[in-house]
């Protein structure tokens, strides 16, 4: 086993992760797009000496890096933050939620509905559209 598939073992990169990498007197940073363990001629960017860690970095180019070189960020991983995300969306959807036991919600005024969308008459986008002069 080559340094390169131990270390990408031991730091336990894999598609979704957000890694970096110093380069040039900066850093390289993005999401982990795929890993390739073999040379793959079809696909880009052209993978010479396998294992290589492809992602995006923050301008948008596509870059392969050896895993030796990367560093992970653990708060900003989709794989791990996609649960806390799941779970946040969840949270009102809870079977145990009780309105009236949540602090911080607040019941719309009297005589107000909650958010309806109101419907434009025809008319009425006529003039908007006669106001901002634009024609269709």
């Amino acid at each position: 086993m080559s340094k390169e598939t131990r270390t990408l073992e031991e730091k336990d990169i894999q598609p979704g992760d957000y890694v970096g990498t110093n380069f040039r007197g900066g850093t390289r940073q993005g999401y982990v797009e795929r890993i390739a363990t073999t040379k793959e001629e079809d696909q880009k960017p052209k993978v010479v000496r396998p294992p290589k860690v492809i992602f995006k970095d923050q301008h948008g180019h596509v870059v392969a890096h050896n895993p030796s070189t990367l560093w992970k960020d653990e708060t900003k991983s989709e794989r791990e933050s996609s649960g806390i995300k799941a779970e946040q969306e969840n949270y009102f959807k809870d079977e145990d939620y009780n309105e009236e036991e949540d602090e911080d919600y607040k019941p719309p005024p009297e005589g107000e509905e909650e958010d309806e969308d109101e419907e434009i008459k025809p008319e009425e986008i006529e003039e908007m559209k006669q106001e901002l002069n634009i024609n269709m």
